[in-house]
């Protein structure tokens, strides 16, 4: 129960970084990536 605890907040400061890293991004580059993210997912889904 306690490793799966830390994992969590582990999980949950990953989360909380990469979402300062975001908002932190120039708003293009922020664009770009989220397009770059709709595209895999459009790839992925279309593979499937």
């Amino acid at each position: 129960m306690a490793a799966a605890h830390r994992i969590g907040n582990l999980a949950r400061q990953t989360i909380r970084g990469k979402l300062k890293e975001l908002i932190s991004f120039p708003p293009l580059r922020a664009r770009l990536s989220k397009e770059k993210v709709i595209i895999e997912f459009a790839k992925n889904t279309s593979l499937a």
